[in-house]
Order: structure tokens, then C-alpha cells, then sequence
């Protein structure tokens, strides 16, 4: 949907993307209610963060859900719910409710199942496995054992005492999700949703439920290609803000060759990925392998990506900073990281 309105049950309002001002700060792209009749305008979410694309509106439980990127994080994109119930004048709005979000310091719950750890419990080496969304049908699979290209194959359990090493296994290994995408069905009682990053990517269907989404199964763990990709020597990622002209930071992200020792004194070779269109993004947390990769793990590399003035995700003032300059400002910021 994007940018595109989502109507009511009564067509007599709809809910879309506009800039809403937060003071000095500037605009910032967010949720409005615009009543047709009345011809009146009412922000549903207000602050320093954005909203990149409305999802679905839950008319049963009057909220919508929309992707948004949290304030001071413009790499992550996680998924929020708010009312859409717009408010009194002069009320306070309620800030959104990040059903994504990671917790800092990360939780210790498995990875990926930040929406509901019930799947995983364990007590004093005993592991208690919750079935309620499988159904009476459904085998419980743990994580690390789901296999997706062979239909035919048996899928066995281990023992607990295995499971629960390999759940530790998978912890150590895998990062805490910060990069996803929603579907949502037509009557919006259910919802896949996409881990796209900075793990291997995975999916999950999830029953939409308040207050809290219930796990129903996962659709797509990718269990081979994450083995594949552990005894792989992939890039050491480094990401960074560093202060540029007019006081704005620009993103950087580098990709380091997996032998390299911040200890030892030796030179490498620069490339920076230059790229600076209003609203694109080339630091972001979304899983990737592209040349990028190939040229730090395979020919010890290093790969600089910055987003500075004209990138997207951190309003629109940065944003507007290249209008009528294109060609400027972008690679002066390019120029002046480097």
C-alpha cells in the first residue's frame, strides 16, 4: 500500500502518509485520519521517528499497523500498531506500540521469537514445548531441526538435552531481528511476517491477536543456508554515525575482510559505494550477499556505504537538503566521510 489511503468500512474517511512538523526538528513522513466531509486532517502518530508504509486497519479492534523507522535507528524498519481512533482536540497522542522492537540489552529468548517466547521454555533443564497455535494436527518442530526441500522426510525430535544445546548454538549465532516486512490478511486477523535482516532471513505466520500477536508456525527458516552461511567467512560489519556539515550525521557502514585486526598496521584497499538519491538508504540492516561481499571476503576489500544529507528515514529535513542541488551536498558528504 505505501503511501496509498486506506479507506473506512464507511469510505467516509481514510487513513494515509503526510509530513507532521515535531518543532525545530522539521517534518517527518506519519499516520493522518483525513475525514472527507469535514475536510479536517488529525495526525495519528507524532514525533522524531517515521512511518514508511500503512500495513492494514483493523476495524474490529480500531488500530492500524505500518512499518515504520525508529527514532535515532533509520537502518531498522520494525512493525508498529497504534489507535486509529484520532484524538480530542488538544489530547495527547499515544505513542505507537512496537511489536518488534528488541529490548536492550538483547532478551535471551530465542531468535526471531520475540513476538511470543512461550515456544521455548525451559526449567531447570526440562523443556516444556507450548502447542496452543500449532493446533491438534501440527507436530512441534523445534528451530534448528525444520527442513524445506524435501516434503517426503520424517521429521524426528532429538532429546531435550540436545534441543536445548542447540538452542544456545542458535543464540550465540544469530543476531535479534531489525529489519522486517508484513502481510496482512483481508480481514486482518492474521499476518506473515518477514525477518529480512541482519540474519539470514526467515518468515513466520502469526494469528493477530491483542495484546500481543500469537506464533501460529514458521513458514521459512532457512535452516541449510544459515548452516551454509556459519562456515562461511563472511565481512565484519561496522556501523557508525559521523558528524558532517550542518550539524547532521550521516550513516556509515564498512565492510571489513573477515582476517582483519583492528591490532595490526596493514593497508587495504578502499572502495565507497557511491550512491546518494533523495530518500534512498545504503546502510540499512537488511541481510544481504552481493559484490560487495565478494570483493571483502574474497579480495580483502574494505567497502564504505554512507548515507548523508538526501538519504531517507531521518525526516525531511535531510531529506529536502538536496532539493534544487542535486550533485552537491550528497557528494560533499561522501567526500568529507571519506
Amino acid at each position: 500500500m505505501g503511501d496509498s489511503p486506506v479507506f473506512g468500512t464507511d469510505s467516509s474517511n481514510y487513513i494515509t502518509i503526510a509530513p507532521v512538523r515535531d518543532g525545530p526538528a522539521g517534518t517527518f513522513r506519519h499516520a493522518v485520519s483525513v475525514n472527507i466531509p469535514k475536510k479536517r486532517t488529525i495526525p495519528l502518530t507524532h514525533g522524531r521517528f517515521e512511518v514508511q508504509r500503512i500495513l492494514t486497519w483493523d476495524h474490529s479492534n480500531d488500530v492500524i499497523y505500518f512499518l515504520g523507522v525508529p527514532e535515532g535507528k533509520p537502518g531498522e524498519l520494525h512493525l508498529y500498531r497504534v489507535s486509529s481512533v484520532p484524538p480530542r482536540t488538544g489530547a495527547t497522542l499515544p505513542p505507537p506500540v512496537c511489536i518488534t522492537c528488541v529490548k536492550e540489552p538483547p532478551p535471551t529468548s530465542p531468535p526471531y521469537l520475540t513476538l511470543d517466547e512461550s515456544i521455548y521454555k525451559f526449567k531447570k533443564g526440562k523443556q516444556s514445548q507450548s502447542r496452543e497455535a500449532f493446533g491438534k494436527k501440527m507436530k512441534f518442530c523445534p528451530l534448528g531441526n525444520w527442513e524445506d526441500d524435501d516434503e517426503d522426510t520424517v521429521i524426528t525430535t532429538p532429546a531435550p538435552r540436545k534441543r536445548k544445546k542447540q538452542k544456545q548454538k542458535l543464540i550465540e549465532k544469530e543476531p535479534p531481528c531489525l529489519y522486517h516486512n508484513a502481510w496482512f490478511s483481508s480481514n486482518s486477523q492474521y499476518f506473515v511476517l518477514e525477518c529480512l535482516g541482519p540474519g539470514v532471513p526467515t518468515s513466520q505466520l502469526y494469528k493477530n491477536s491483542m495484546p500481543k500477536p500469537k506464533l501460529i508456525m514458521w513458514l521459512q527458516n532457512n535452516t541449510k543456508l544459515r548452516e551454509r552461511v556459519s562456515r562461511m567467512a563472511m565481512p565484519q560489519i561496522k556501523t557508525f554515525p559521523v558528524q558532517i556539515s550542518g550539524g547532521y550525521q550521516a550513516h556509515v557502514r564498512l565492510h571489513l575482510p573477515p582476517g582483519l585486526r583492528e591490532d595490526e598496521i596493514t593497508r587495504y584497499p578502499l572502495v565507497v559505494q557511491v550512491y546518494g538519491g533523495p530518500g534512498s538508504q545504503l546502510v540499512t540492516e537488511r541481510w544481504r550477499v552481493d559484490w560487495n561481499t565478494f570483493l571483502t571476503g574474497n579480495k580483502d576489500f574494505i567497502i564504505a556505504q554512507i548515507d548523508g544529507r538526501g538519504s531517507g528515514g531521518q525526516g525531511h529535513q535531510l531529506l529536502h537538503k538536496v532539493y534544487y542541488k542535486l550533485g552537491s551536498v550528497e557528494v560533499a558528504d561522501q567526500l568529507e566521510v571519506t
